[in-house]
């Protein structure tokens, strides 16, 4: 019997920290949906079409997690003025966000800001580091300020657990802030100018205990009304496969290691019961992906190998093998099965973002071909993996990024 992996009975789907779920802001708390600025106020803005949506991460979303821009992004205003040189990193090692803008002409616009979204346990002391090069040369004073809030940040009034307000950073300065309650913050910070000094901007976001920074979410019109779809900054391959719901993560970050170690290929491609087979290999690269399994005896039973590719509305992928019985399965972003295909093309695709395809060669039969070679090709990108693992947060977990060997 064919088991659905992202069925409610297996897993929930409902937690508060799904990768790219639908819902509003009171739903899904910990992402950072783009632009902050929400009319109505009770949920996050929807961009017109997917291309919007994408210009919008392009210009304005630096590393996956940073959103930025000029003036600063806030309650009521939405970056107009994209930023040169923006980067961001995230080190999970060390729980420390970095992030830096280059030269900024300061003029009608001298403002410029940086938002994101953190989950910290309770007791932790988060860190924020500012620079900027160079101080104000005009005998003025060079200001900044910080802002932490909780997760009403779509209302109009959100509750705000830490400030800071800084006259004169001058070339830069640290500030603590100690978490009370354990649980989701987004911070915004900002450096204004208040003359026309050029400057550059270096900034870091580091915690004492482990932290998790959630994905930045732009979300579309899907022309359904109330359903929009979501487009990610950065989408990923979620292992376990797309449950982020509390008790679905791996034990630690030691766990989510060994799964990635044993379970995942070129970061790309999950099998499920790779320690038994005596060969996984996988190559990828855009518009294709090739997966080996051998066996190392005759077999009969079915096993699942997958991936997460991009698409764009309409388009198509198709799948090749030289195993028995070769078909596969398309789910969209929050594992609701879109297609199966049981011979070798599916049909379009209803909306462009991420995909989970799962690919499967089963024997009927104990004489069947024991080597098993699949073949995904159409017009995609494929996402890397990234295991979820527990850090005591009830809602957010840890992120493991998985890093190639030769990296």
């Amino acid at each position: 019997m064919s088991i659905n992996p992202f069925s409610q009975s297996v897993f929930s789907m409902t937690a508060t920290c799904l990768p790219c779920c639908v819902g509003g802001a009171s739903e899904c708390g910990c992402q950072l949906f783009i632009p902050q600025v929400t009319s109505p106020p009770s949920d996050p803005p929807i961009y017109a079409d997917a291309t919007a949506a994408a210009s919008a991460i392009t210009n304005f979303v630096a590393g996956c997690y940073v959103y930025g821009g000029s003036p600063p992004p806030g309650f009521f205003t939405i970056p107009v003025t994209p930023l040169e040189d923006f980067t961001a990193d995230w080190d999970a090692a060390t729980n420390t966000l970095t992030f830096e803008s280059g030269p900024y002409s300061a003029g009608s616009q001298p403002d410029i800001g940086f938002s994101g979204s953190i989950s910290v346990s309770a007791g932790a002391v988060v860190t924020f580091d500012l620079a900027r090069s160079p101080a104000r040369g005009d005998g003025g004073d060079g200001m900044a300020y910080i802002l932490v809030y909780t997760c009403d940040s779509t209302s109009t009034s959100p509750t705000i657990v830490f400030e800071e307000n800084i006259s004169n950073i001058g070339t830069g300065g640290s500030y603590n802030w100690t978490v009370t309650d354990a649980g989701t913050y987004f911070f915004v910070l900002a450096y204004t100018n208040n003359g026309t000094t050029t400057f550059s901007t270096s900034t870091s976001v580091s915690c004492d205990v482990d932290m998790a920074m959630n994905p930045v979410i732009a979300r579309y019109d899907s022309g359904t009304p109330g359903s929009p779809w979501p487009l990610e900054a950065c989408p990923r391959l979620f292992i376990p496969i797309l449950t982020e719901a509390t008790g679905d993560w791996y034990a630690d970050e030691t766990e989510a290691q060994d799964a990635i170690d044993a379970y995942v290929t070129e970061c790309a491609v999950y099998v499920t019961d790779a320690p038994s087979t005596s060969s996984f290999s996988a190559s990828v690269a855009d518009d294709l992906v090739v997966v080996n399994i051998t066996y190392p005896a005759p077999v009969n039973f079915t096993d699942y190998n997958y991936v997460s590719i991009n698409l764009e509305e309409g388009e198509i992928i198709e799948l090749a093998g030289t195993g028995v019985n070769v078909y596969f399965s398309i789910y969209s972003y929050e594992g609701v099965l879109i297609e199966y295909v049981p011979d070798a093309t599916s049909s379009p695709v209803p909306y462009t973002g991420r995909y989970i395809i799962r690919m499967a060669s089963s024997n009927a039969r104990e004489d069947n071909l024991t080597d098993w070679t699949l073949t995904l090709t159409g017009t995609f990108t494929v996402n890397p993996v990234q295991a979820l693992y527990d850090i005591e947060l009830t809602d957010c977990p840890g992120r493991l990024d998985c890093v190639p060997p030769e990296a």
